[in-house]
């Protein structure tokens, strides 16, 4: 499970995404509670990175970049990198821009 600065945690289940926020449940507690159930994915799920402001994700599966909307939990678009499996993916400061790491040592 990925958590990043009070964001949702993020936990794989290979080629899906469960989002999920901490919940209290009568006086016990914080239970883990899904938000989004983030699904598409071809392979699995090698990184992933939150926006600057929170709401973006980034995830790399394969070749590619997938890009969700985390207020709705919609896909938003995709990129393909290359023909090499996508290891990286990070967010610029500006929360528009990413970068994404191949395995052929591109960014």
């Amino acid at each position: 499970m990925h958590q990043r600065h009070g964001k949702p945690a993020v936990e794989s289940t290979y080629t899906s995404l469960a989002v999920q926020r901490a919940q209290r449940v009568g006086g016990a507690s914080d239970v883990p509670r899904v938000i989004h159930r983030l699904t598409g994915h071809t392979r699995g799920v090698s990184s992933i990175d939150w926006s600057p402001d929170g709401s973006m994700l980034l995830s790399a599966s394969g070749n590619r970049v997938w890009v969700w909307d985390m207020n709705t939990g919609a896909f938003v678009r995709h990129f393909t990198h290359r023909r090499q499996p996508v290891l990286a993916v990070a967010w610029l400061p500006d929360g528009v821009r990413f970068v994404c790491g191949g395995a052929d040592k591109s960014i």
